[in-house]
């Protein structure tokens, strides 16, 4: 931690793919966000940062956000919705310098910081959006093929091609815009993933959306949604190597039930 490259704050064309420096220790920084929220009474508005972590790099110096989505509930007006953060964003991380947004994350565990990773991940979201976060919930890339796997698939309707390559393997395919295919897992993943040179993040975010609503609605078609509130412990068990969140299993099995009716 203590060779981690300084950015200068005052200057905004800091090279933004460097790790920003040590929190300055006049810095503030309060994660008190992050104490344990009280029980949700069913009709207060819930905002849940969900993050996509690549598990392969939970070894490496510098570990990213792969993907950052913010949700967020009303249960009084039951309206629902959900807004993608590009990972490239330049923002100030609290307590230090700018960077990517997308760095948050790994600042956060290298300097041990009060919630870790996680929380000045959020923290850092809330203030650039002026919204409170009550929830988190980080998810690796196994943990979402798994359990798209245990739905059977996504299907989805491609807006444009998109190249298909399943991570360290060989295999790669193309899916054409207009024609609906059901993915399983590992190439839910890589639809999700794929970034062309032409929609960038944008059109990744759309893909990603697309996917989240395809989970619901397969899960509503499907009618799995008895099912999957009974077996809840037994696939939170499964799942929970790569999947952290301050959430516990009672208050999500009553999101997703108020999301999915």
């Amino acid at each position: 931690p203590g060779g981690a490259p300084v950015l200068d704050d005052s200057n905004p064309n800091t090279d933004p793919t460097v790790l920003p420096g040590e929190p300055t220790p006049t810095a503030t920084i309060s994660l008190d966000t992050f104490v344990m929220p009280e029980a949700w009474d069913g009709k207060k508005r819930v905002n849940l940062l969900v993050m996509g972590l690549d598990a392969r790099t939970i070894d490496a110096s510098v570990v990213l956000t792969d993907t950052m989505i913010l949700f967020t509930l009303d249960p009084v007006s039951n309206t629902a919705g959900m807004i993608s953060i590009p990972r490239d964003l330049w923002v100030k991380i609290p307590g230090g310098n700018y960077a990517k947004i997308n760095t948050a994350y790994s600042v956060g565990e290298i300097y041990q910081l009060p919630g870790g990773g996680p929380a000045l991940a959020a923290k850092t979201v809330e203030n650039l959006l002026g919204v409170p976060i009550d929830y988190y919930a980080q998810v690796d890339f196994g943990a979402f093929i798994d359990f798209i796997d245990l739905i059977d698939g996504v299907k989805v309707t491609p807006y444009e091609s998109v190249q298909l390559n399943i991570i360290d393997t060989d295999f790669s395919q193309w899916i054409e815009p207009g024609i609906t295919v059901t993915l399983p897992g590992e190439l839910a993943l890589a639809y999700v993933r794929y970034r062309d040179q032409d929609g960038g993040d944008i059109a990744r975010s759309q893909r990603q959306q697309q996917v989240i609503l395809a989970i619901r609605d397969r899960i509503l078609d499907f009618n799995m949604l008895p099912s999957l509130i009974q077996r809840a412990p037994q696939i939170y068990e499964s799942l929970s190597r790569g999947i952290h969140t301050n959430l516990s299993l009672q208050q999500m099995i009553q999101l997703g039930i108020k999301v999915l009716n």
